[in-house]
């Protein structure tokens, strides 16, 4: 079967940047990702797609081969070398997404993470969580300081953790505490045998005779907790902010938090990274003698000058009226698209001298 288009798939441009790319990238993983669509056997598919197509076009090499030869330029790589050169887990994980190579679904099986390799620091810490937060233009150019609530599982007091009424549990007696049972089937000279998890103790090797009831035998419990964190103006759609130890509860540790925005699509101003678009009615005589008109913009009123013999769809440009960009002091512009229109209800003296002007 035939390979899809990589920039299809993605769906960019062929001179799209590095940085549109990787955008593009996380806008589908957010999507389509396995914890956003768990038992969804398209949306698995439709990842593997998005990621071998992230995997080669944010690689110079392997993207210069495909823009020459498409896919017959990567016949030489194997699906490890494909994907050897992308940290995965980073770039999801500041979007509050799993771990896709150690994910149940195993979309990269046998293949190295550079992340990896740093997993046995994580032991004992509690699971990262993610927050949604939707943001309305006002807050992409001021910022927003503003009190969350998040809740997550800490562990039972009342049991220990145990999820036994008063902490007592008892040595499971069908696997003698091991947690697990061993089935032998012989056969000759040979001896096989498969070790799979107790299912009366569920791998625990204990056994709870009474539930602890402020758990209900669960061994923990739903916190609430409020947070206060600070969106930045300039924020656009996809961006995450990280909170170190805010997330879920471990034996060690905490999980780190992260919010991840949305900005609402707003009806008067058009969003494309720093500048904002809006369409402005004008007149069509003021458009041919030219002038200034004032017009809504992000921050109060704008005056916008005309040059004369302006067109229905030019562009008027009002420079540092746009939206901030994030970490930077740089502010984008205000782009005015201009639908000029025929005025009506003209008295006899306005028609008079328009027709005095069509005869000059």
């Amino acid at each position: 079967m035939d390979k899809s288009d990589f920039y299809s798939v993605l769906g960019i441009a062929r001179d799209s940047s590095q940085d549109e790319i990787k955008k593009a990238y996380r806008k589908l993983a957010m999507k389509y990702h396995p914890d956003k669509n768990p038992d969804d056997s398209d949306s698995m598919k439709k990842m593997k797609d998005i990621n071998e197509a992230y995997a080669v076009l944010s690689d110079p090499s392997k993207k210069q081969l495909y823009d020459t030869y498409g896919h017959r330029g990567l016949e030489g790589y194997t699906q490890e070398d494909i994907f050897s050169t992308v940290d995965f887990d980073s770039i999801l994980k500041g979007f509050g997404l799993g771990d896709l190579f150690g994910s149940r679904e195993g979309f990269f099986s046998g293949f190295s993470s550079r992340s990896r390799g740093n997993r046995s620091k994580n032991v004992g810490q509690g699971a990262d969580l993610r927050y949604d937060l939707e943001i309305d233009i006002n807050d992409v150019v001021h910022g927003l300081d503003k009190q969350i609530e998040i809740t997550y599982k800490d562990s039972c007091l009342e049991c220990n953790s145990t999820g036994a009424e008063n902490g007592s549990v008892d040595s499971c007696t069908y696997c003698d505490g091991a947690g697990q049972v061993i089935a032998e089937q012989r056969s000759g000279f040979t001896v096989m045998r498969q070790v799979s998890p107790c299912l009366h103790c569920g791998g625990k090797g204990v056994q709870v005779k009474d539930r602890c009831k402020k758990c209900e035998g669960l061994g923990k419990l739903d916190v609430n907790k409020k947070i206060n964190i600070t969106i930045p103006a300039g924020s656009d759609d996809g961006h995450a902010i990280k909170i170190e130890g805010e997330g879920g509860a471990g034996s060690s540790r905490f999980g780190d938090l992260y919010v991840v925005v949305s900005v609402k699509e707003d009806v008067r101003f058009f969003r494309k990274g720093s500048d904002v678009y809006t369409e402005e009615n004008v007149d069509s005589i003021l458009a041919a003698t030219g002038g200034s008109i004032d017009i809504e913009g992000l921050r109060g009123t704008l005056l916008m000058n005309l040059p004369q013999g302006s067109q229905n769809g030019d562009k008027v440009i009002i420079e540092e009226s746009g939206l901030p960009e994030i970490g930077s002091s740089m502010v984008g512009r205000h782009i005015v698209i201009l639908k000029l229109i025929t005025p009506t209800g003209l008295n006899k003296k306005q028609l008079e001298l328009l027709e005095q002007f069509n005869n000059i």
